[in-house]
């Protein structure tokens, strides 16, 4: 019999958390759910757990080689037989409900959101989000999208999405794109349905800890990838709408991207050599002019900064920057 939802969870050495996070899952009040363990490559005793678990029908494990959290979730996302795909981190553990008020708000074409719970040395922040019931209809209110960070934040966990949309176009996890993958996919969602609905239940608790994913070191191909992808979004909200507040978004998101992927993953945080910096720059110019036309340079050092850039003046630029991220 198919299932309704599939739940999706990529796994990979969390030995401490995993045992609770599968225990919170096969608790659900609503339980017409198979429940897909796709382990990374683990080399710790993640698959020994998971092997506890494997009596109860519901669950299907799968072990590969380490490719990264995207292509689990995208192996994921291929074996899925569930109308409805839902995405839980195996460090994290959610409330017997989590599935019941998803299931029950669900509309077609549309991407429900509940809040969600922080959780950091054991001390949980309830309702992290702030969410009221609402529905925002896309695209004639995605100023009110746009509007309110906490909802444009790029959690995947507490959504759920339906696997008919996610086919049809082709959706997947960007695998050159190693922080803030979820938020990309999550944006290529949301160009391709017609409401989004705010839930102020918070059924998710999303473990915070010092090693996970978040904390991982920008590189420039995969944040290169990202704003990249990033414009296709920007791109759609551009074409459906011209109300200053998305106009303000895109100036702000395409300046925060840009200049994160110049500075912090080309030089604060990395050690390239110069000629790859210089190619790094090159590459980075091929950007929509349009786009590099926003850019709002907020000191006088970024103004020449940038001026260089649009210049392609890059070997001066590259001297200035990969001096100045010495001091920082």
């Amino acid at each position: 019999m198919t299932p309704i939802i599939s739940i999706i969870v990529p796994i990979y050495n969390v030995e401490e958390y995993l045992e609770k996070c599968i225990k919170t899952i096969l608790n659900q009040t609503y339980n017409d759910f198979e429940l897909l363990l796709i382990d990374d490559g683990s080399t710790d005793n993640s698959e020994k757990i998971c092997a506890q678990f494997l009596d109860d029908g519901r669950i299907n494990y799968y072990k590969k080689n380490n490719g990264g959290v995207s292509s689990a979730r995208n192996l994921g996302l291929e074996l899925a037989k569930g109308k409805y795909i839902c995405f839980i981190d195996p460090d994290d553990y959610v409330s017997d409900n989590y599935l019941e008020d998803f299931i029950h708000n669900i509309k077609p074409s549309s991407f429900v959101i509940q809040d969600l719970n922080i959780v950091k040395d054991s001390v949980i922040k309830t309702k992290n989000q702030g969410y009221y019931n609402r529905t925002i209809k896309i695209p004639e209110e995605l100023n009110e999208y746009i509007a309110d960070y906490k909802i444009t934040q790029g959690y995947l966990v507490n959504k759920i999405f339906e696997k008919e949309i996610i086919n049809q176009h082709n959706i997947l996890f960007n695998e050159k794109i190693k922080i803030g993958e979820d938020e990309d996919f999550c944006f290529t969602y949301i160009t391709h349905i017609n409401q989004i609905i705010l839930l102020d239940k918070a059924n998710y608790f999303y473990v915070q800890r010092g090693n996970s994913a978040s904390k991982k070191k920008p590189i420039f191909e995969s944040e290169f990838t990202r704003l990249s992808s990033n414009l296709n979004f920007l791109n759609f909200l551009n074409k459906k709408s011209n109300h200053d507040a998305i106009n303000a978004y895109i100036k702000l998101r395409f300046n925060v991207l840009f200049n994160y992927t110049l500075r912090s993953s080309l030089y604060y945080y990395n050690s390239y050599p110069k000629n790859e910096r210089i190619a790094s720059l090159r590459t980075l110019s091929t950007i929509d002019k349009k786009y590099l036309n926003i850019l709002e340079a907020k000191t006088i050092l970024q103004k020449i900064d940038y001026f260089l850039f649009k210049k392609k003046l890059f070997h001066i630029l590259d001297f200035i920057l990969h001096n100045k991220s010495k001091y920082n």
